[in-house]
């Protein structure tokens, strides 16, 4: 019972590790993007 439930909890800290390191990569993307306009809007 309690291997099945640390199973779940491990699995899901990691899904959780890899959204939070794909949502950080897609907000740098769009900074830099807005970094972009703003220099060829000056």
């Amino acid at each position: 019972m309690w291997a099945i439930i640390s199973l779940i909890l491990s699995i899901s800290l990691l899904i959780s590790i890899g959204t939070n390191n794909m949502l950080r990569k897609k907000i740098e993307t769009l900074e830099y993007s807005i970094d972009c306009l703003r220099k060829a809007e000056e």
